[in-house]
């Protein structure tokens, strides 16, 4: 598995390993604090957004197919006009098993299903605990090492590769499109990019349709010969 690689190449940078992970000081802390700051997230934003009820109750229905079940009982939408096309947050406050999903519904509401591409990557991350499990690793390396923050960001880019290809690559085999719409979606966002920059937390766009256009082409054609 790419992402159990990446894991293991960045412990072993810091000579660490999978034991070290079992701190359980550092995630029930880590955990507590993840946990009170996306409730502080919802908190502002039910108070200071106003929703539009229409969008939001159409994107609600979209997020509860893909949000509702293993890992939150409540999903609520919560509207952002300074976000972007193909920008969407996703939280979950584990405690009370509620998922924040912040997005501008705006640019949204007539591309269900490109949105529903979106949200199947992001239920990738809160499906794996991916923002726990990086924020582990770095705390780990951090308590472990005489690296700086920046240090330790930086040598962690490549865990973080690995987590948006897993989350990619999940939204593609988990819809019955086959990613074919979150392919569009990612061809919109290139379409703004005046460049093909140098990967930083998520791998090259063009990457990632590359990537995107070859799983659906092979599972395309596994249906073709059922």
């Amino acid at each position: 598995m790419h992402v159990e690689d990446e894991k293991v190449a960045f412990l072993s940078s810091y000579n660490l390993n999978h034991t070290h992970l079992d701190n359980q000081e550092a995630i029930t802390g880590i955990r507590s604090s993840h946990d009170k700051m996306v409730q502080a997230t919802g908190d502002d934003y039910k108070t200071e957004k106003a929703l539009i009820k229409e969008e939001i109750e159409t994107i609600q229905k979209i997020a509860e197919k893909i949000f509702i079940g293993l890992r939150c009982d409540c999903v609520e939408i919560l509207a952002d006009d300074a976000f972007e096309y193909g920008e969407v947050a996703a939280t979950v406050n584990y405690s009370k098993r509620e998922c924040y999903i912040i997005l501008n519904s705006a640019k949204h509401i007539d591309n269900p299903a490109e949105l529903e591409g979106i949200l199947r990557h992001e239920y990738s991350h809160i499906l794996h605990e991916d923002n726990f499990h990086h924020e582990l690793i770095q705390c780990m390396a951090w308590t472990h090492s005489q690296d700086s923050n920046e240090e330790v960001i930086e040598k962690s880019l490549s865990f973080c590769r690995a987590l948006e290809t897993r989350a990619d690559v999940y939204a593609a085999v988990n819809s019955v499109d086959h990613g074919t719409h979150y392919i569009a979606v990612l061809k919109k966002i290139a379409k703004d990019v005046t460049a093909d920059h140098e990967a930083t937390t998520h791998p090259k766009i063009s990457e990632r349709i590359a990537l995107l256009e070859k799983i659906k082409s092979e599972l395309t054609a596994e249906d073709v010969s059922l």
